[in-house]
């Protein structure tokens, strides 16, 4: 899309919502005629709608910039959205008309709501106790974590009878020993298809079946017999060693940022419950048990 095409499409909008608007144009202040630059139908463009587009389209600085030839570029973009709109505004039916009147009224609504929060709304600065707070509270979110080193013995084949019997066996003497990985050395050369592995978990998380496991147990210490996927597992927790978060300083910026909303949005939730306490609101239901409707009132006391 092209710089022209763009202002084509900002100068139809414009013009569509000036055309529906019947509350802009009662309020409209009639524009004197050294300030009108065109003339199309029965509606005019003045020097203050041109730059007013001007600005939108390119911005301040950029209007500066704009020599006679952009603009008269820009002026012939708004006399086409204004011919656009007046034709389409012939081709609507009244319905068309009234959602088009709707939606105008709310994008009018969400301007004026967005300069009243500029204008009235001002947020308490994040504090540094509360940056400390949030931190203390969120040590995880910041790198803190405890990971768990552990060992296990497992079967790698589902047997039955007295060579199931065998391996269970096998397995559940590796809680006597020390070092199990030559113990499971040694239950392979006698031909049971036990493996030994070690890993690592964090504290909190689950990736695998054995991680559940895991988290049970302190430091040497074995758990019982468990079966995953039909498989005879031991664990044992080899180390746990907590992992230090960064520092606050290093996050502090983060933290701030992250809290800078909350503020707003305790100020905008205070500043609608003042502006509620001085305004009576009913909501009215669309049905009710006896099928009259029913009202709702919200006066605040």
């Amino acid at each position: 899309m092209n710089k022209y095409t763009l202002l084509l499409c900002c100068a139809i909008s414009l013009s569509g919502c000036s055309k529906v608007s019947d509350e802009a144009k009662e309020n409209a202040v009639e524009q004197p005629p050294q300030d009108i630059v065109a003339k199309v139908g029965k509606h005019v463009i003045t020097e203050s709608d041109l730059d007013a587009m001007v600005i939108r389209t390119v911005g301040e600085f950029g209007a500066y910039q704009l020599g006679e030839q952009g603009r008269q570029k820009v002026l012939e973009s708004m006399v086409l959205a204004k011919v656009m709109a007046t034709a389409q505004q012939a081709a609507m039916n009244e319905y068309e008309l009234a959602e088009m009147a709707r939606a105008v009224t709310t994008y009018r609504e969400e301007l004026l709501t967005k300069g009243y929060l500029k204008a009235n709304i001002v947020a308490q600065p994040v504090t540094v106790d509360m940056v400390s707070s949030y931190y203390q509270a969120n040590l995880e979110k910041f790198g803190a974590k405890t990971v768990k080193t552990f060992e296990v013995i497992k079967g790698n084949v589902k047997l039955k009878g007295p060579a199931r019997k065998k391996m269970l066996a096998a397995i559940a003497e590796a809680a006597k020993s020390n070092d199990w990985k030559a113990y499971a050395g040694e239950l392979k050369r006698r031909g049971l298809a036990i493996e030994h592995a070690t890993g690592t978990v964090v504290k909190g998380t689950l990736k695998s079946s054995i991680d559940k496991v895991i988290h049970t147990l302190t430091p040497q210490q074995t758990s019982g017999m468990h079966f995953i996927n039909g498989l005879p597992v031991i664990a044992r927790v080899i180390s746990e060693q907590y992992v230090q978060p960064k520092p606050l300083s290093a996050v502090s910026a983060t933290i701030r940022k992250s809290l800078a909303p909350l503020q707003m949005r305790k100020a905008i939730k205070l500043a609608s419950h003042k502006l509620l306490e001085a305004t009576h609101v009913e909501y009215i239901s669309s049905s009710s048990d006896d099928g009259q409707g029913a009202k709702q009132n919200m006066e605040q006391p």
